[in-house]
């Protein structure tokens, strides 16, 4: 608990939890199809920090 009250005294945001997990599908086809979304999404959040970085290496 000292480590969360230094860290809100500099001032740093807290993240408290993670947002609830689903892990109960209605068939297996369900199941793939979301995993399949989020690794879509991964791979997208994945290439837009690389584009960012590449970008941001040029401007040096």
């Amino acid at each position: 608990m000292k480590f969360v009250h230094f860290l809100l005294e500099i001032g740093t945001k807290i993240i408290l939890g993670l947002p609830d997990m689903r892990n109960e599908f209605s068939s297996a086809a369900d199941a793939v199809q979301f995993a399949l979304d989020q690794e879509i999404k991964i791979t997208n959040q994945i290439n837009n920090f690389v584009c960012a970085n590449e970008t941001f290496s040029l401007l040096l």
